[in-house]
């Protein structure tokens, strides 16, 4: 048990590590970022064309599919909010101030609620990780532990085959 705690104890420090590698890498490009009002003003539209893809998982879009346009200088490019396989485009315009494909810029932000979103964010995978670890039934095994495993495994093998030979 204790060596799961170890384990546990050690995920835990490597996920708190990247968290504040992220809120530093946030404070530190705070400029870049889409303003908070501009992507909260982003209204999802239903597709009314065939052979249009969401520009990040290039994934066609069906008529009548909820999307995300934006209002880019030359021609509109079409995004996913959020769906299982795709990150969206709000998650982009939270961290970059122009369209991924153009690079239209749009309004930039210093607004603090945006890194305090990403943030969130990155607590709610961790909290997801460590849910499916405790509560889950996800076994998470010692290094030592496997290397004990193997032996066993190793020994019954070779009395198996020595059985065998007599």
């Amino acid at each position: 048990m204790e060596g799961r705690q170890n384990i546990l104890s050690f995920i835990l420090s490597e996920l708190n590590s990247q968290i504040e590698l992220d809120r530093g890498n946030i404070q530190e490009n705070e400029t870049e970022k889409t303003s908070k009002e501009f992507i909260e003003s982003l209204e999802e539209i239903e597709m009314n064309k065939s052979d249009i893809s969401c520009s990040i998982c290039l994934e066609d879009f069906n008529v009548g599919d909820k999307c995300i346009k934006l209002p880019c200088k030359d021609h509109p490019h079409y995004f996913h909010n959020e769906k299982e396989n795709c990150m969206g485009i709000k998650k982009w315009l939270m961290k970059s101030n122009t369209c991924p494909v153009c690079r239209t810029e749009f309004p930039k932000g210093t607004d603090t609620d945006i890194s305090e979103e990403l943030i969130q964010d990155m607590d709610n995978r961790a909290q997801l990780l460590l849910n499916s670890i405790l509560y889950r039934g996800i076994r998470v095994i010692n290094p030592q532990e496997l290397i004990e495993i193997e032996e066993h495994r190793q020994l019954d093998a070779a009395i198996e085959a020595s059985l065998v030979d007599q």
